[in-house]
């Protein structure tokens, strides 16, 4: 029997092999990596992901109030309550939610690996940090805004739940 690849990954490192039979049918064996292996702990990435999904929704609220101080009927609400403040507060919101997104990209940076990828020698710092930007903005259009709300909320639900099945799964592997 040989192995024969199915994808190339890492430094032709392969998750699966598929080992050939005298009639060419193969069968699917899972490899096990070296064990020091650049990784991201699973369930904190879920976490710094959700911590992330969050803050989108944070953000979303605070640029919101921007649109609504300048739209009826909300306008009118929020000048009686801000009154002659109303400009000066509605900039600083949009000043946190800037600043708030420039911190959510701590977090997503930790969650998608790029200090890892670095750390082991894959990528330079500059390659991990582009890597990971482009992903932040692949994952802002997908989750961050007004009209991403219920994306938002089911990731954050899909995350919890990968989270659960995961402690499960180590939870009956140490019981066996």
């Amino acid at each position: 029997m040989t192995a024969k690849k199915l994808k190339p990954g890492l430094n032709d490192v392969q998750l699966f092999v598929t080992l050939d039979d005298a009639k060419g049918a193969g069968e699917k064996v899972a490899w096990k990596p070296p064990e020091k292996v650049a990784a991201v702990n699973i369930l904190e990435r879920n976490q710094r992901l959700t911590e992330v999904l969050k803050s989108f929704g944070l953000i979303s609220q605070k640029r919101g109030l921007r649109t609504a101080s300048m739209t009826s009927p909300s306008d009118k609400e929020i000048n009686d309550r801000y009154g002659s403040k109303t400009v000066r507060v509605v900039a600083n919101t949009i000043d946190r939610a800037n600043r708030l997104e420039k911190e959510t990209k701590w977090p997503f940076s930790q969650a998608t690996g790029r200090f890892v990828l670095h750390d082991a020698g894959v990528t330079t710092y500059e390659e991990a940090g582009q890597i990971t930007s482009d992903m932040f903005e692949d994952y802002k259009d997908k989750f961050a805004g007004p009209g991403n709300r219920d994306a938002r909320d089911q990731e954050i639900k899909r995350l919890k739940q990968h989270s659960q099945a995961f402690i499960d799964a180590e939870s009956s592997q140490k019981a066996s």
